[in-house]
């Protein structure tokens, strides 16, 4: 079975649109389609070239490739003829179905028949015939002895019969001199044929740029997707957690609002850069991420060279981590208490904190990337994010060295804290001695080894604290679902992983709370 075809003949492939049933869209797209529309209409497409760019419901989306039917608005109307916009070119219909034989138009044949050469004619001299020779010469022997009025006579039969030839040889020069100029006429026509032929060579080895460039992927293409959720696929937020996350960051909140200033410094400047809006740009970073898609296939999405990529995420990294930095992260007390889950308040109303340690993995299968510290209050927010510790590191020294002392000791001394209220750990965290020199309680949860153990005892108080130490693991499953820090980190990545590490952890506290 053969593949449908559009009816103007056009060539490659092209979604293609049936008839409308509705008139009078109908009839227009027939008399667009046959110069007399026939009585019997046949069952006929038409490609998407024969329409303009504004005729598509989502045309962006089509081109970026996260749509796969091209859909045409409605009451939209063919208005470019031919396969490429030729307004010539029309089908030639016999029984009412089209065929492939398109007749040459009478103004074609013409224009075919005056592009041809002209061919030169020779102007030849007149003949002159035998008899008049064979006259010419009796004429002479005759007159050998006439009178002086017949030499007379005979001179001026020469002189013409001189000026006869001198005529005919200038005629013949002529001749000549026309058929080299017409030789050069054809010549000429010749080199430009070549020329031409050359060219269109060179243009089907040369991609056409307007076919290859699908369009910059934006904020609002991946928003109005046809794909469900693509935009908390792709960055891990909605589209107006986006735009809140624009305003926090001093970007513009809708792809119209202009952008007064540019609140970052890059590190290096290239045309790339310069050109992407910064809103586009944040939606880099955060694919990057929540995906860790390679340099290259971003690059690709959003129309840029892959160095230009590694130049905006570099560059927004540090700009993301000094911002977040501001965050006051660890509320009073009183606040932490009013939001506190009606269970959790119950059983542990002065327990402000859940702690726990967890590790990033490295391309190393002997080595990890490091291990760092997270506290959370009872609904899973990260109130508290250390740097990564690398080598062999226990928990409690982890706890010790990462600063979180220092920072309890002011909490206490501001008042956020009171002597007396507690924290939340695993029994692995041997922090009692160290938590008791800060005039906290620490309530320990069992681990996994010993949790039979501990419920085969019937000690109540060890399943409640399991329970909600839970909290904790969800916290930290919540930041490693950004890919950038749950896959393995390569050497490179390394350098500014403790950077981050805090983004995406502070970046979870955007998202919904766990409790």
């Amino acid at each position: 079975m053969s593949r449908r075809r559009c009816v103007l003949r056009c060539e490659g492939k092209s979604p293609l649109y049936a008839l409308p049933k509705a008139e009078p869209q109908r009839s227009q797209w027939l008399r667009f389609i046959f110069p007399s529309v026939p009585s019997t209409v046949p069952n006929v497409v038409l490609c998407a070239r024969h329409f303009t760019e504004d005729s598509f419901r989502n045309r962006a989306q089509f081109n970026a490739g996260f749509s796969q039917l091209l859909l045409l608005k409605d009451g939209a109307l063919p208005t470019l003829c031919g396969p490429a916009g030729d307004s010539g070119s029309q089908p030639h219909v016999t029984h009412g179905r089209p065929t492939d034989t398109t007749p040459i138009p009478v103004d074609a044949r013409a224009e075919t028949t005056a592009c041809r050469p002209r061919r030169q004619k020779r102007h030849c001299p007149a003949p002159v015939s035998l008899g008049d020779v064979n006259h010419h010469k009796d004429t002479m022997g005759w007159l050998s002895s006439a009178t002086a009025t017949g030499e007379a006579q005979e001179k001026t039969e020469e002189s013409k019969g001189q000026a006869c030839m001198q005529q005919t040889h200038g005629e013949t020069s002529m001749m000549t001199e026309n058929t080299q100029g017409g030789t050069r006429t054809v010549r000429k026509q010749q080199e430009e044929a070549e020329a031409l032929k050359k060219q269109k060579q060179q243009e089907c080895l040369t991609p056409d740029r307007s076919l290859l460039n699908c369009g910059r992927l934006t904020p609002e293409a991946v928003h109005y997707s046809t794909v469900p959720k693509y935009f908390e696929y792709c960055t891990g937020f909605s589209y107006d957690q986006y735009n809140h996350l624009c305003a926090f960051f001093g970007l513009p909140r809708s792809a119209h609002a202009p952008q007064s200033e540019v609140p970052l410094t890059f590190l290096r400047s290239t045309k790339s850069v310069k050109s992407m809006p910064l809103r586009v740009q944040f939606l880099l970073v955060l694919m990057k991420l929540r995906n860790n898609f390679d340099v290259k296939d971003l690059a690709f999405r959003f129309q840029v060279d892959p160095p230009s990529v590694s130049i905006i995420f570099r560059s927004w990294i540090p700009y993301l981590y000094n911002k977040l930095g501001q965050i006051p992260t660890w509320p009073h007390r009183d606040i932490i208490a009013s939001q506190m889950p009606t269970d959790y308040k119950n059983e542990y109303p002065t327990t402000f904190a859940i702690l726990d340690c967890t590790e990033i993995k490295s391309y190393s299968e002997h080595k990890s990337a490091g291990k760092c510290l997270i506290a959370c209050d009872p609904r899973g927010s990260v109130m508290f994010v250390s740097n990564l510790f690398g080598g062999t590191v226990s928990d409690r020294d982890v706890f010790n060295q990462c600063g979180i002392t220092a920072q309890l000791k002011n909490l206490i001394m501001c008042g956020y804290l009171h002597k007396g209220d507690a924290l939340m750990a695993q029994k692995g965290f041997l922090l009692d001695t160290d938590v008791k020199k800060l005039g906290l309680k620490l309530d320990v949860s069992p681990t996994a080894k010993s949790r039979t153990q501990t419920c085969s005892m019937g000690t109540q108080t060890t399943k409640t604290a399991a329970k909600h130490r839970v909290l904790v693991d969800r916290a930290i499953g919540k930041i490693k679902k950004f890919k950038i820090v749950s896959n393995r980190v390569s050497h490179t990545g390394l350098k500014n992983i403790n950077e981050i590490w805090f983004v995406v952890s502070m970046l979870s506290n955007f998202q919904p709370h766990i409790a």
